[in-house]
């Protein structure tokens, strides 16, 4: 992942403020969010005893997360298309006219790529890290049994992450090295080859939805196994009985940190994907 790390940091270099400022605004964002089931627990528990404080509290943090959450969303659209306008810039500015026009095209479109990883997918990886370690902490206070279940999944998943990350990355990179053929074929107007072409494309997407179907069963069955176990050990906390809405706030924790391991192989992906994208910039800049 050497490749896009280089990428990130020179990009990063360019865009210290912006990026800063968009990064602390979900760092906000993550904070709000990993609260919400500990204030709704406490929110619900606090209905059995006629105090409404805690429910006011939620809602406070509630809506000072939309307010951030939006705004968020509103500064990012103009940090990553401003990024994705020099980025590009400079690609094709640094070509020559008598460079091969088809990889010109394919490396454009994966510049788009890049920024639009670095917008979304970043910021879910971002995310189920601190949802993963977040989760895990809290519920350290709530029962200590539960995150020993959650600590134990975590060694299958790396395990299956790191198979299903070297599988994509393989899929990935033939499929892009097709794609950068994809105006040559379609300049010569050769039907077979134009056929042939898009057929190949067609079965790199096969594959590549078979695995990620795959690995979405195996995800799943490891997060009910998870959550069922997770549940049990919550009944009760040794002789003292659990509180509704600690209950509540424990499944929610759960369910928060098993998403998060749902997306990981997923993102990782995404990562070894656009290591091979910018692999080929690289490579390029060479040439």
């Amino acid at each position: 992942m050497i490749h896009l790390w280089r990428f990130f940091l020179s990009t990063f270099r360019d865009n210290k403020a912006p990026l800063a400022i968009t990064y602390f605004l979900v760092a906000l964002e993550m904070s709000g969010a990993l609260c919400f089931p500990y204030l709704i627990g406490q929110a619900i528990n606090g209905m059995f005893i006629s105090s409404y404080w805690p429910l006011a509290l939620f809602l406070v943090v509630k809506i000072a997360w939309i307010i951030v959450a939006n705004i968020r969303l509103r500064y990012d659209t103009r940090t990553y298309s401003g990024i994705y306008f020099d980025s590009i810039t400079k690609y094709l500015q640094r070509q020559s006219a008598s460079d091969d026009l088809s990889r010109k095209s394919a490396h454009s479109n994966l510049i788009k790529e890049i920024i639009v990883f670095m917008e979304y997918d970043f910021i879910h990886i971002a995310t189920a890290v601190f949802d993963i370690v977040g989760s895990l902490f809290i519920l350290y206070f709530y029962n200590l049994k539960i995150v020993a279940i959650c600590l134990l999944v975590l060694v299958p998943v790396w395990f299956i992450s790191k198979k299903y990350g070297k599988n994509m990355l393989s899929l990935e990179r033939s499929k892009n090295d097709e794609s950068e053929k994809q105006v040559d074929i379609i300049k010569e107007n050769d039907e077979p080859a134009v056929n042939a072409h898009y057929r190949k494309l067609q079965n790199f997407e096969i594959k590549i939805s078979n695995n990620i179907a795959w690995n979405f069963a195996v995800m799943e069955v490891l997060a009910i196994a998870v959550i069922t176990a997770a549940l049990f050990f919550s009944k009760v906390y040794g002789d003292t009985k659990i509180a509704a809405g600690d209950l509540i706030a424990i499944y929610f924790y759960i369910a928060k940190f098993t998403t998060a391991l749902d997306t990981l192989p997923y993102l990782l992906h995404k990562v070894y994907a656009l290591d091979d994208i910018t692999r080929r910039f690289e490579a390029t800049e060479l040439e």
